[in-house]
């Protein structure tokens, strides 16, 4: 008489069905945090456009002939056109103030701290800052052109 082992076969389908539940728990945990990761690597970017502009300014402010920004008389100052390369997601860009200060989606013009601030907000994140110096750098309130 031989004696056969049947266990094996037995947990055949209960292995396979605990891989399954640990791949798919591993999947939904990747399409989870894959929606933070684009709102990092996009705040990333609009951060590294704007430390670009910001060393952009600082030679500007070194080597030419700057306006007085208080005086709307004084001579017309240095020009250099930046070019910004920005994610989809950018929900604003602000040079000066911060347009939605309650985060209500009802935008303001208000300058923060002289102007002397960039703020900016991607879909799905909050509102990050970069403060500039004072004494360096000062915006002002312009006019949209499209």
């Amino acid at each position: 008489m031989i004696l056969r082992d049947d266990d094996a076969v037995d947990q055949l389908p209960i292995r396979l069905m605990m891989s399954l539940a640990i791949t798919a728990a591993i999947v939904l945990v990747l399409v989870g945090a894959s929606g933070g990761v684009r709102t990092f690597l996009a705040e990333q970017q609009v951060n590294t456009q704007c430390c670009l502009l910001e060393s952009s300014l600082l030679t500007m402010v070194g080597s030419g002939a700057l306006r007085d920004v208080d005086d709307l008389h004084a001579p017309e100052g240095a020009k250099r056109v930046q070019t910004f390369t920005l994610p989809d997601s950018l929900v604003f860009l602000s040079f000066g103030g911060n347009p939605d200060p309650t985060d209500s989606g009802l935008f303001s013009s208000a300058l923060v701290d002289e102007g002397a601030v960039i703020f900016y907000r991607v879909q799905g994140g909050s509102t990050q800052v970069i403060w500039l110096p004072k004494e360096t750098f000062q915006f002002r309130e312009g006019l949209l052109v499209v």
